[in-house]
């Protein structure tokens, strides 16, 4: 789907920075291109979109989600204060008008600089974790300083290159929630597809027990409770400097 300012060209390297989580909730969805991709394990989905027309098109488009026709900032200061790292929120608002190259208004529903400042603070103050779209210049870098800032490389309409910004409130992303994308590109993609599936008919042509001991074992050695070996397994994939660009994509 189109969609002005959607992420349709940037969801494989935003969908590389979800770490796994129950409760998934988009805001301000416009194409909801992350949700449309990103694979439902999560006990949870709510997508929010202010705009009516739009949110009954994402109701047809998204089973299995709960798509509301509603302010996200009514729902954030109602629900965000109880979250924890368990949510993970991906916020992609409608870019500051003065930080827009050509200035023009492209939604219905536009955010003043107040409103975005307010957004800011209610996503600081959540426990959960959160990614939010903007601009590498203006306003965004300012409320969102403290924050790690991911560059997105982009390929622009124009065909000159271009840099989209993710803010998350967290350094690593590991375990990822999903997968699918992960690699720098279709190739490394390919390859990981290929190994999970060479390890899995490995396993599918071991006797039960042998395979039920293997799998204990693993589980026990790399298991999300944080014995000693994950610990050691988080230290070797420390996070990177704070500002970190993805492969060069193609915008819409």
């Amino acid at each position: 789907m189109r969609y002005p300012g959607g992420k349709n060209h940037v969801y494989q390297a935003l969908i590389n920075l979800i770490p796994e989580h129950d409760r998934w909730v988009e805001a301000f969805a416009g194409s909801a291109a992350v949700s449309r991709h990103l694979a439902r394990r999560h006990a949870e989905a709510w997508v929010l979109e202010l705009d009516q027309e739009q949110a009954a098109r994402l109701r047809r488009e998204l089973p299995g989600h709960r798509v509301l026709h509603a302010d996200a900032f009514r729902f954030l200061r109602e629900h965000a204060p109880s979250w924890g790292p368990e949510t993970v929120v991906f916020v992609d608002p409608p870019y500051p008008l003065r930080d827009r190259r050509d200035g023009r208004r492209r939604y219905r529903h536009e955010l003043t600089d107040a409103q975005h400042e307010e957004l800011a603070e209610l996503l600081h103050a959540t426990r959960a974790r959160v990614l939010v779209c903007g601009h590498p210049w203006g306003l965004y870098p300012r409320l969102y300083r403290s924050w790690h800032r991911h560059e997105l490389a982009v390929v622009l309409r124009s065909g000159g290159p271009g840099v989209e910004c993710v803010w998350t409130n967290y350094a690593d992303p590991w375990p990822l929630h999903d997968y699918r994308y992960w690699g720098a590109d279709k190739r490394v993609r390919q390859d990981l597809r290929r190994q999970v599936a060479r390890h899995l008919a490995r396993f599918g042509d071991m006797n039960r027990h042998v395979r039920t001991a293997v799998l204990r074992a693993l589980t026990d050695a790399y298991s999300l409770g944080g014995d000693r070996r994950l610990d050691l397994d988080r230290q070797a994939a420390s996070p990177a400097p704070a500002r970190r660009r993805a492969p060069c994509t193609r915008a819409s």
